[in-house]
């Protein structure tokens, strides 16, 4: 990461991101799983080929990470959900076919973001 001009985030020891005055690009991984965030198409790819050098990676799309069902929305809002994850456990337990609560005492909550722009991939890496 550090050669590719990633800072460690002190948030979460897994969280690497760079910025500079009009580009971001943010790093997350889990396991064998990265997830990529950024707002510079050349920067992306620069990195990848900077990751590819170290190891064997895949590149899929950000439909499903790590069982959240992520959705970039055409006004630039991001919508993550886990209903496969929730209708699974469901099932396991038995329970998918109990009545529907129809509300919830949750309090909804929208977060708003300057990262319309952002493209984001999912990684999967095979080999080290």
């Amino acid at each position: 990461m550090e050669k590719a001009g990633l800072k460690n985030s002190t948030a979460d020891p897994f969280l690497f991101y760079r910025k500079h005055e009009d580009s971001f690009l943010y790093i997350a991984i889990y396991v064998d799983y990265g997830l990529i965030v950024g707002n510079k198409d050349e920067e992306i790819e620069v990195f990848l080929g900077l990751l590819q050098e170290e190891v064997k990676i895949t590149i899929g799309s950000l439909e499903n990470f790590l069982g959240m069902q992520i959705k970039c929305q055409s006004d630039g809002s991001i919508f993550v959900s886990q209903e496969a994850y929730t209708n699974k456990i469901l099932q396991k337990f038995n329970m998918a076919e109990l009545k529907v609560c129809r509300s919830l005492p949750v309090a909804k909550k929208v977060i708003t973001t300057k990262m319309s722009a952002a493209r984001f991939l999912i990684l999967r890496q095979w080999a080290a």
